[in-house]
């Protein structure tokens, strides 16, 4: 396997990267009030997140792909062709060990 492939599956089953303008909690949730605050990313954070998002992306799309070619029409109902590769990966493979459970 290339080294771009072997970098792309990593990427793909890596959660998707984290706006860094989305809201942030400073304490854990709690019965007392909580304080959000929302940082201004710098430019080079946005730039950064913008480029790991396009790469992750890619991946997700590229690993997608192979997944939805792979299985069979049995099994088209267990995953949603939205849903990221990684969810996918692991509702077949739920899938299969609830069957591997059945016939032991």
């Amino acid at each position: 396997m290339s080294t771009i492939r072997q970098k792309n599956a990593y990427l793909a089953f890596d959660p998707q990267p984290v706006d860094p303008r989305a809201q942030q909690l400073v304490n854990p949730p709690s019965t007392t009030p909580s304080v959000t605050i929302t940082p201004q990313p710098t430019s080079e954070e946005l730039t950064t997140y913008r480029e790991e998002l396009k790469e992750w992306k890619a991946a997700n799309y590229i690993a997608a792909g192979i997944i939805l070619g792979a299985i069979s029409d049995g099994l088209q109902h267990v995953i949603d062709s939205k849903d990221p590769a990684k969810v996918m990966y692991d509702k077949l493979k739920a899938e299969v060990a609830e069957v591997v459970r059945q016939f032991k």
